[in-house]
C-alpha cells in the first residue's frame, strides 16, 4: 500500500512570479547519497538552495528549524523513520 502523497499548486502564467522568491530553501532527508545528490543537483540547477541530512534525527532537527520551504523526506531512515 502506497502512502498518501501531497499535491503542490504551481503558479500559472497569469499569476505573479513572486513565488520564485519565496520558494528558495529545500531540505532533503535521504540516507542514500546517490539519490540525495541527484535530487540536490536537479534542484540547485533550477535555482534552489538545498541542504541534505542523511539521518532521521538530524532531518527532524533541521525541519523544525523552520528554515525550509519544502522538505523531501525518505521514509526509511536511520534513527527516526520518515513516518
Amino acid at each position: 500500500m502506497n502512502p498518501p502523497c501531497a499535491t503542490v499548486s504551481l503558479p500559472t502564467a497569469s499569476e505573479p512570479r513572486n513565488m520564485e522568491k519565496r520558494m528558495k530553501r529545500i531540505l532533503i532527508v535521504e540516507d542514500d547519497s546517490s539519490i540525495a545528490e541527484i535530487e540536490r543537483d536537479l534542484l540547485v540547477n533550477n535555482g534552489y538552495d538545498v541542504n541534505i541530512e542523511t539521518d532521521g534525527a538530524d532531518g527532524l532537527r533541521e525541519a523544525l528549524s523552520g528554515k525550509y520551504d519544502l522538505i523531501l523526506l525518505d521514509l526509511m531512515l536511520p534513527n527516526i523513520d520518515g513516518f
